[in-house]
């Protein structure tokens, strides 16, 4: 499952499954050229937003698949730790 995250300045906010990014990166560069826009947005937690994009804004989309690993470290793994409470 492949991860898309849009980042505008410094906020990220991580999409959805099933976003075109295609059709959102067409969205962002029309907003810039036309000298500022909003562009709408649903994010994973089904949150929506409207994202002002202008000529000064920092843009990126950025797609990555999870990554699991589970490669033992060189000194083995570390010993369960128990607590009582």
């Amino acid at each position: 499952m492949t991860t898309v995250t849009l980042t505008i300045n410094e906020h990220r906010i991580p999409l959805r499954d099933d976003i075109d990014v295609a059709a959102l990166t067409e969205e962002i560069v029309e907003a810039v050229r036309g000298g500022g826009n909003f562009i709408h947005v649903d994010d994973t937690r089904g949150q929506s937003f409207e994202v002002l994009v202008t000529p000064h804004s920092r843009a990126m989309i950025t797609q990555s698949e999870p990554i699991l690993d589970m490669v033992p470290p060189e000194n083995g793994w570390a010993q369960s730790l128990e607590l009582d409470f």
